[in-house]
């Protein structure tokens, strides 16, 4: 879709809002690379905020992290650095940091730390430094005005197609006449909001 944009305007957007799905690291690392400041939302962005998420002390992300990059189970015990596993099947090289702690064996909360013979947990430090990034541009003011918009815009044009227009279906097939069909539905909500505003203004 960028690209569609890019190819049409000759530039990429400032700006892109989207919800969790979008939070990825391909496209974290698109938006970078394209300079476009990206308002996705990664996966668990809102629960992470809830009692539950901060609570629960053997999530990955709630470890203790000492200066030198090392982890801390909730025991005080030390994960130990495994190795680096790569992704290749992704748009952008992926290398995530395998990390184990080897005396789970010994450890009295075992059971509700980790059901394997020891705890092992995967890292991605680029992502969580993109992640902290989106993190920081969603809680912004600016942030969350564009989710605002992002919510009335969107699901409010889809919520009037479907539901006043009682259009629930596509109702031709071939990927042509799919696209036909979307550009006339979305043709005639730009004429009908034309036509809306248009006489407002005259009654006005």
């Amino acid at each position: 879709f960028m690209d569609g944009y890019e190819k049409r305007y000759q530039e990429y957007p400032g700006i892109v809002v989207a919800d969790a799905g979008y939070g990825s690291y391909d496209n974290y690392m698109y938006c970078l690379e394209k300079d476009i400041e990206g308002y996705l939302k990664y996966q668990n962005y809102r629960y992470e905020k809830t009692a539950k998420f901060k609570k629960d002390i053997y999530r990955k992300e709630n470890l203790l992290r000492e200066e030198n990059g090392k982890l801390i189970c909730p025991q005080g015990r030390e994960f130990v650095y495994k190795r680096d596993s790569e992704n290749t099947k992704t748009d952008y090289p992926c290398i995530t940091q395998v990390w184990e702690c080897k005396t789970c064996n010994r450890c009295p909360l075992k059971k509700e730390c980790t059901k394997a013979k020891t705890r092992a947990v995967r890292i991605n430090p680029i992502l969580d430094e993109l992640k902290a990034h989106a993190k920081e541009l969603l809680d912004s003011e600016a942030g969350i005005q564009l989710r605002q918009q992002r919510c009335i815009q969107a699901e409010g044009t889809f919520g009037i197609i479907k539901s006043d227009w009682q259009y629930n279906r596509i109702h031709r097939r071939g990927m042509e006449n799919v696209e036909n069909e979307l550009y006339l539905i979305c043709m005639g909500f730009n004429l009908m909001k034309y036509h809306q505003k248009k006489m407002r203004m005259i009654l006005s």
